[in-house]
């Protein structure tokens, strides 16, 4: 079966005050039977697990037993809602994965502890904004050994999933 992923990158959005951002929570849950992956979201955690059970049976047929909504993988995650339209939002984007895949975060102000939003010593590839120069951290608060870029986009060779904290040195 071919893997199926309905997800799009979630951006949690970091602004300042003059912006209005509203944060809802959004369960994603995950069913893997066999080499076929099913992911599916939901605003409850009872909802994604219901939509992930029907996508799987949509495959295995209903009622499977290698579709129990017991038996899926869920987390948690915030969603961002901006009160005007994205495109006009300009800030770093910081991504899980290599070559600017995979989940992501909005950036555009520091963030002195990336656990907060569970992006902790999981940076691996970023995109600056042209004329921006951001510092990228090993320790929370702004410490330890750090690497600073400027506009662009790259993998993060030499410090991925090292970094803890952000500054934004210049716009």
């Amino acid at each position: 079966m071919a893997n199926k992923l309905k997800i799009s990158i979630l951006f949690l959005g970091l602004c300042p005050l003059t912006h209005s951002y509203a944060y809802d929570s959004m369960y994603i849950c995950t069913l893997k039977p066999f080499t076929s992956t099913f992911t599916e979201a939901g605003y409850t955690e009872r909802e994604a697990r219901i939509n992930v059970q029907e996508v799987c049976e949509n495959s295995y047929g209903e009622g499977s037993i290698f579709c129990q909504r017991k038996d899926a993988t869920c987390r948690a995650s915030l969603v961002n809602q901006p009160y005007f339209p994205k495109s006009t939002s300009i800030g770093v984007v910081i991504y899980q994965g290599r070559q600017l895949s995979g989940a992501s975060l909005f950036v555009d102000q520091d963030i002195p502890d990336l656990s907060v939003y569970k992006f902790d010593d999981t940076l691996r590839s970023f995109s600056i904004p042209n004329g921006w120069r951001v510092r990228f951290y090993e320790g929370k608060n702004y410490t330890g050994g750090y690497y600073t870029r400027d506009g662009g986009s790259q993998d993060a060779n030499g410090f991925e999933n090292l970094v803890s904290s952000v500054r934004i040195i210049s716009k």
